[in-house]
């Protein structure tokens, strides 16, 4: 368990050698809503370079307007300009919290849950975590309670000696607000981490949603359900994948029996990967997979001059019953007999 602090331009000017020995983290505010000069924290580069320089571990946190999934972009671009250059391997904290003139409680829990899918999606894609910071009371029992936050670091605010009525795991608490540090002039937030994220491993960079989509297409992700459902809970934005998917799929398919011969020749691969992979290029796995199965039949077939003598020598029987045994093998009965007959 550690002891830190959140700061932004409200504790003004702070003497980090004084603060440094009091604490193990610092989590610091780089700005807030539309990427515009005059919403960056005027003391973030300040206290960033501090952190820096005196080796306090530390990550960021912005205090979020994006009441409508269509605004998530432009804070994203916000926080990439507030971090270019800058080493983060620990989340970014995503502030949802109301205040004036911002009520998250006017959206549904489903447009919040769709905004901040969309803020991890957009993070992950440039290399950073997310996490979320808010209330357990009004947000993280109200309005957060979806199974898909369970993988998000939380960052729970609840004054008071304990977390309350809150049975999920979660990383940060943020006890009080009226904290009193050397160093820094009145009151401060003061956090206990129990996990330490702070020191994680950086985020590989996401693929993009071209790479993905030819994923899609070589069945690496399912079909259906199962394929939203996994992408999903892999940061990336379903919707725009499979756009990317019915794009690629409505160029002008080959013929049954052009993929068939694709198939005969390896390029398809076997069994439910074929499967996956015909059906999410948009070719009916049924259809394809007779025609392949009637072609390794054929390639099979004896000669007309082999079949013609089996006949003579009674292998395939009389009458009715030899037309239904070599047509059921494959074989053209018509052309076999004018051939017994030839031979005879």
């Amino acid at each position: 368990m550690k002891k830190g602090i959140d700061v932004s331009k409200y504790q003004g000017n702070i003497d980090w050698d004084r603060v440094k020995p009091q604490i193990d983290f610092a989590i610091l505010r780089c700005g807030l809503g539309d990427d515009i000069s005059s919403q960056d924290d005027s003391c973030f580069e300040r206290n960033w370079t501090e952190c820096e320089r005196l080796g306090i571990p530390h990550t960021a946190y912005f205090f979020s307007y994006a009441l409508s999934k269509n605004k998530v972009a432009c804070e994203v671009s916000h926080i990439k300009r507030l971090l270019n250059g800058k080493k983060v391997t620990a989340p970014i904290y995503i502030d949802i919290e109301n205040t004036k003139g911002l009520d998250w409680r006017t959206i549904s829990n489903e447009a919040m849950l769709s905004i901040m899918q969309e803020f991890n999606s957009q993070l992950n894609a440039l290399g950073y975590k997310m996490g979320i910071y808010s209330s357990r009371s009004a947000f993280w029992n109200e309005k957060m309670s979806d199974p898909w936050y369970d993988n998000i670091s939380k960052w729970v605010a609840e004054y008071g000696d304990k977390v309350n009525d809150f049975s999920r795991t979660y990383d940060i608490w943020q006890y009080t607000s009226k904290g009193s540090i050397n160093g820094i002039n009145g009151n401060v937030d003061m956090n206990v981490m129990y996990k330490d994220v702070l020191t994680a491993e950086p985020m590989p960079i996401a693929k993009t949603n071209e790479e993905i989509a030819t994923e899609v297409i070589n069945g690496v992700w399912g079909n259906g359900e199962e394929r939203k459902a996994k992408l999903t809970a892999a940061g990336y934005d379903y919707n725009a994948v499979q756009a990317i998917v019915n794009q690629k799929c409505a160029s002008p398919l080959k013929s049954n029996e052009e993929i068939a011969q694709e198939v005969l020749n390896g390029k398809w691969g076997n069994g439910a990967d074929r499967k996956n992979r015909l059906s999410a290029a948009g070719y009916n796995y049924e259809a394809v997979q007779n025609i392949v199965n009637q072609k390794v039949t054929q390639s099979n077939l004896k000669s007309l001059d082999e079949i013609a003598r089996e006949v003579i020598r009674g292998k395939w029987g009389n009458g009715s019953e030899r037309v239904k045994k070599l047509t059921a093998a494959g074989y053209d009965a018509k052309a076999v007999q004018d051939r017994v007959n030839k031979l005879l």
